[in-house]
């Protein structure tokens, strides 16, 4: 095993985004541990704040089924994220919200009704979204 630096490629982002890479047999690459290596690693601040927005257990179903449906309101999420609680799914809201991916619509009536939509930021992120879905369905649900 040999430890690789490489630049990412510009199609990738690049600009300062350093990989290092593990080498077994010149063929099989894995990102190295960062636990392992960590005064090696660089970090790419792009990916960086990617994860800090989607990070979270339900985040990434919550902008799925959002740009899926296109208007979510509160309950129809949670029926459609089994087992999520409320505090999360409103925390997780909420952070999604600060973060410029939904936007929160509140109708002043009785009852509340409260819907939330994808941002543009959020739209433009549903090409992602997709590719992760398919690459899923061909990796994952075999």
């Amino acid at each position: 095993i040999r430890l690789v630096k490489q630049e990412a490629p510009a199609s990738l982002g690049g600009g300062g985004c350093h990989d290092i890479l593990l080498s077994r047999n010149g063929d099989e690459k894995m990102s190295e541990n960062k636990h392992t290596q960590k005064e090696q690693l660089a970090r790419c601040e792009s990916m960086s704040r990617l994860q800090a927005v989607i990070s979270g257990k339900w985040k990434i179903l919550i902008i799925w089924y959002i740009a899926v449906y296109e208007i979510q309101r509160f309950n129809e999420l949670q029926r459609r994220l089994d087992g999520i609680t409320q505090s999360t799914l409103t925390r997780q809201l909420r952070e999604l919200e600060t973060d410029g991916f939904i936007i929160r619509h509140v109708y002043l009536q009785v009852p509340p009704k409260v819907e939330y939509s994808l941002t543009e930021i959020g739209r433009k992120f549903m090409p992602i979204l997709f590719a992760m879905k398919q690459w899923s369905d061909e990796n994952l649900m075999k």
